[in-house]
């Protein structure tokens, strides 16, 4: 805020279950080929997945909007 006040801490937790086995769920949020499949709301298409699951490694996904718009 301009006059230097701080924000309160925003803390916003989610919880969903989902059926399926812990393995299936780690491929499909770390193995491109599968990501790619589910990614994204309608009228958005996933345009590409990199992972990196190393120490220090990456994770981007290319969003592709109705518009043409592309965002990663």
């Amino acid at each position: 805020m301009a006059d230097g006040a701080e924000f309160p801490t925003l803390n916003l937790v989610v919880r969903r279950t989902i059926r399926a086995s812990a393995e299936r769920l780690f491929a499909a949020w770390t193995d491109p080929a599968e990501l790619v499949r589910w990614w994204g709301p309608q009228g958005v298409r996933c345009t590409g997945v990199e992972v990196d699951l190393r120490e220090g490694g990456g994770y981007r996904i290319g969003n592709r909007f109705a518009d043409g718009r592309e965002v990663w």
